[in-house]
């Protein structure tokens, strides 16, 4: 990306501060709004894991909630956006509310449980085939949406919120996530040195490989230089090395879901943690396309600031996704609690929300037209134009009808095959 000379920079510095400053005075509200002060909005999450379970156990059909999660809720974010920021008074009395705490918590447990449930339910019983894909697709992308309650936890203070959320990844046998995530990823954030920094141009086919590959190669790094140059190890071959007990985790919890549910059931298993990884990996694939921090000496780049990442304001995305979507503020400010996470117009703005984004990121040629559009806003410090908009949302209805049309013919199917 073109980037400014340093004179320009500092005079561009000044002048983005008064415009933050006054874009957020516009997006506040005094008093006490529900949109900021109720913890409710984000048991969402909460209620497609019942909605999952209803539909797979008493309906036999998981391809209505795969209809709900993929096309209601992108819907339902065409038509509401959420641009509301706290005040600095609003900010301190929700910064350590506890009740923003307990959904976190709630969904930690509850996604420990419905994983093998899940595997435990699949495995013992007998469906039609048209059922599996379904159910297993749909297991595996909500407890991708888990990664996100472990993201959030370990990126608060404590050691007891680090350590849970190290180990809610366990079962999705990606524990390396936590210390690549906080010790590589925020580090190396949109530069080449970073596997998790998606380059323009590159598919989403392209950089799942090259992120899950690199980002454990990197955690490996990470743990051995600490051992070795911080705590003076001679050998990172060591029972501190967490590293080696993530990667054991990696064979011992296959083995115990294999003697416990069979051979069935570790296939069923494994094919959710492969799902729920490639959903983290799509979202950090969409969080940072092509963007770029300017290099200024060897292996040296400017700070992070909130031009590095993509945000979006779609309001239910943001309560199923603990306002993930609000990314730039995130990475300024990484022990922010996602409550008072700030939108910021300066940011670059994704053409749709994050929801619409995974499944659009699936389709590359259409993927990169977007992409591109909004590249060259976020270049031209503008909106898009009404045409760009519109080119938008008509390539985004015509995938939507193409795969309502699939997803209507795998529920129908799926109803025959039960009858």
């Amino acid at each position: 990306m073109p980037q400014n000379s340093k004179s320009e920079a500092v005079e561009g510095s000044k002048g983005s501060a008064l415009s933050q400053n006054s874009s957020m005075q516009a997006h506040q509200l005094k008093g006490k709004p529900f949109g900021l002060y109720s913890s409710l909005p984000y048991y969402f999450l909460l209620i497609l894991y019942v909605l999952t379970y209803v539909c797979i156990v008493y309906y036999k059909n998981p391809y209505w909630v795969i209809a709900v999660a993929f096309l209601g809720i992108p819907v339902a974010d065409y038509f509401s956006h959420d641009w509301l920021n706290p005040t600095p008074e609003q900010y301190k009395e929700l910064e350590n509310s506890v009740w923003f705490k307990i959904p976190l918590l709630t969904l930690t447990f509850v996604d420990t449980v419905f994983v093998f449930w899940m595997i435990s339910y699949l495995s013992e019983n007998s469906f039609p085939w048209v059922f599996y894909p379904g159910a297993i697709y749909i297991g595996g992308a909500i407890s991708g949406s888990n990664f996100l309650i472990a993201h959030e936890l370990f990126h608060k203070r404590g050691m007891l919120n680090q350590v849970l959320g190290s180990l809610t990844m366990a079962k999705n046998l990606y524990m390396h996530f936590y210390i690549e995530h906080n010790f590589g990823h925020h580090k190396n954030v949109a530069t080449p040195m970073d596997p998790a920094s998606s380059r323009y141009g590159e598919s989403l086919f392209q950089y799942l490989p090259r992120t899950i590959i690199g980002s454990y190669k990197s955690a490996w790094n990470i743990e051995n230089r600490r051992l070795m140059k911080l705590r003076g190890h001679k050998t990172p071959w060591v029972v501190q090395n967490k590293m080696i007990w993530f990667t054991l985790n990696n064979f011992v919890l296959p083995l115990a879901v294999l003697l416990k549910f069979g051979v069935k059931g570790l296939i069923i298993y494994l094919l959710i943690v492969v799902i729920s990884v490639v959903t983290l990996e799509t979202i950090n694939y969409i969080e940072h396309y092509a963007l770029e921090r300017k290099q200024i000496g060897p292996n040296e780049y400017e700070r992070v600031t909130i031009m590095h990442s993509w945000n979006a304001p779609q309001r239910f995305s943001n309560y199923l996704l603990f306002k993930l979507q609000r990314h730039s503020d995130h990475h300024e400010n990484a022990y922010k609690p996602y409550q008072v996470l700030l939108t910021k117009d300066e940011s670059p703005m994704l053409p749709h929300g994050y929801t619409l984004c995974l499944i659009l990121s699936n389709f590359p040629k259409v993927w990169f037209k977007m992409m591109d559009r909004s590249l060259a806003a976020y270049k031209e410090k503008r909106e898009l134009t009404k045409e760009e908009r519109r080119q938008n949302d008509v390539e985004s209805w015509i995938i939507f009808s193409v795969l309502g049309a699939i997803f209507g013919v795998l529920c129908i199917i799926n109803i025959y095959s039960n009858n």
